[in-house]
């Protein structure tokens, strides 16, 4: 399970930067939506809740990783069940992003986004949603094939009379040779 240690690192690593992106950029548009002509954007509410939420616990998540007592937040039974909500949060306001009408409306024309040049809030609104909705895609994506992968790994070591639900992914690691 040390493989399995090292992807879990660069995956959670990999999601919290991509959350924190998407986060600022979600703020960033949520801030102009009052100037901008078209309304609300549910989209950027999505990407606030969700960033805000990834920013707080998959650091956390590392660090518990880490730590010699292991809470429960650092069971891979857990990790399985938050990291699967998370992903499919990210896979939602990616959906959210790219269905949005007043999205569609403003990227409507062959210029795109450069229609807007003269209204900045317009323009910004506009050039920010293909990356916060590549990036959601992109984050629930890491995380759905992080918790795939735990979950069979987890189900061949119980399979084999060897129950690791409620260890960390560290601890379980101990002993064995690397998966």
């Amino acid at each position: 399970m040390a493989g399995l240690y090292v992807y879990r690192v660069l995956s959670l690593l990999l999601a919290a930067i991509f959350a924190i992106v998407v986060l600022a950029l979600s703020v960033q548009d949520h801030s102009a939506e009052t100037t901008v002509f078209l309304g609300t954007f549910v989209y950027t509410r999505m990407g606030v809740a969700a960033g805000i939420m990834s920013a707080v616990t998959l650091p956390l998540l590392l660090i518990g990783g880490h730590l010699r007592s292991v809470p429960l937040c650092s069971t891979i039974l857990f990790e399985v069940f938050w990291l699967s909500v998370l992903g499919w949060l990210w896979i939602a306001t990616a959906g959210l992003t790219f269905a949005d009408p007043n999205i569609r409306i403003l990227d409507q024309d062959v210029t795109g986004c450069d229609l807007y040049t003269d209204e900045p809030d317009t323009f910004k609104v506009c050039r920010d949603s293909q990356p916060i909705g590549i990036l959601s895609a992109v984050t629930g994506a890491i995380l759905q094939l992080y918790v795939i992968t735990l979950f069979v790994v987890a189900l061949q070591h119980s399979n084999n009379g060897k129950s690791v639900w409620g260890t960390s992914v560290r601890k379980s690691g101990k002993n064995e040779s690397a998966v």
